[in-house]
């Protein structure tokens, strides 16, 4: 398990001055980004943005011996649609979440960032493609972007991703299971009484569904969050930390 902070420090943090001199020595600031939505009724709200703050902890450790790292504060709401119906789920328009992302990037450039990694987990089509553009589209910083749900970073990870009918599953229950300060959140015995649910959910995303209840994800969840543990998210956080490691190294080669 990962130390609760990250190695790389933390921007809120910094006087203008260290940030000044932090990025003129060419620190990757690393973004976490996620969203607040339901989860089933066994993770939190906020898994998604839990689960960014945990990989940029654990990406920043991995890089600690050649890249320096600061740790950017997270961007929390963007587009969820998909659970918008469920009490506490907070969603903003595809337009509102692009001009925040374009806005905040480009103030970071101009303060003197060269890079910016997006480390992400909420993967809503329109927030995706929002990241991607991103990524293509802005000249300062040079922003990094390593897409998990396409090939080839996809194929590193299990079954169930690989599936799409991963929302509140096995995967991002085992991911949380698997991190430091935020295990606690899941609610163990509820994931255990949970029944597998299976509705194409990509399939019906390309098909212009966005709504979990009419997709057939009743409660928030689909995927098998009963089959979830800590060991299964660690092998799984291993697969992340490895391809965020490898673009950041190579971005700066």
């Amino acid at each position: 398990m990962s130390e609760t902070r990250a190695v790389g420090r933390f921007l809120p943090e910094m006087t203008w001055i260290e940030a000044r001199d932090t990025f003129a020595r060419g620190a990757v600031g690393l973004l976490p980004i996620g969203a607040v939505e339901a989860h089933g009724p066994h993770l939190p709200l906020g898994t998604d943005v839990m689960l960014s703050f945990e990989l940029v902890n654990r990406v920043a450790v991995a890089l600690a011996a050649d890249v320096e790292t600061v740790a950017l504060p997270p961007i929390i709401f963007s587009v969820a649609e998909c659970a918008a119906s469920f009490p506490g789920s907070i969603s903003v328009p595809p337009g509102a979440f692009r001009e925040i992302l374009r806005s905040v990037l480009e103030s970071l450039g101009r303060g003197g960032l060269r890079f910016v990694a997006l480390l992400n987990n909420h993967l809503e089509p329109e927030h995706v493609a929002a990241l991607a553009d991103a990524a293509r589209g802005i000249a300062s910083p040079r922003v990094l972007f390593a897409d998990h749900t396409r090939k080839p970073w996809a194929l590193l990870l299990d079954d169930e991703f690989k599936s799409g009918d991963c929302h509140a599953g096995g995967y991002e229950t085992s991911l949380l299971l698997a991190s430091s300060g935020h295990a606690r959140h899941v609610r163990e015995d509820v994931a255990r009484s949970l029944p597998a649910v299976t509705i194409d959910l990509v399939r019906k995303l390309r098909a212009g569904e966005r709504s979990f209840p009419a997709m057939g994800a009743t409660e928030a969840y689909c995927g098998e969050p009963a089959t979830a543990t800590a060991e299964h998210g660690e092998a799984l956080w291993a697969a992340l930390v490895r391809m965020w490691t490898e673009t950041i190294r190579e971005a700066l080669r």
